[in-house]
């Protein structure tokens, strides 16, 4: 499996009702990409938001989080997003008690 972490600085203009609505109107979207076991999403501290996404593996990462993605966020948010990308050899899910290996 692979992760990815997303982080993005949001348009200052922007609430937090307007994200998490932004966030849910997003969720049918992610629910048809390909290789995307889970996405999580956050606001963090000040203006930062983004997500945690699990993957089948790196290559369905990459073919979905490319050029196309990095400019949807910039439109949406108002910045370009970090990617940071690693292996994910386990994953833990405690609410359907099962967990997952690479």
């Amino acid at each position: 499996m692979h992760l990815t972490i997303t982080k993005f600085e949001v348009d200052p203009d922007l609430t937090v009702a307007d994200l998490v609505r932004m966030f849910e109107q997003s969720t049918e979207r992610y629910t048809r990409v390909p290789g995307l076991l889970a996405k999580h999403y956050y606001l963090g501290p000040g203006r930062q938001a983004g997500g945690v996404y699990l993957w089948e593996d790196e290559e369905r990462a990459k073919a979905a989080q490319g050029v196309e993605f990095v400019e949807a966020i910039r439109q949406r948010f108002g910045s370009v997003p970090e990617v940071q990308a690693m292996y994910c050899p386990l994953s833990l899910d405690n609410v359907r008690r099962c967990v997952r290996t690479a």
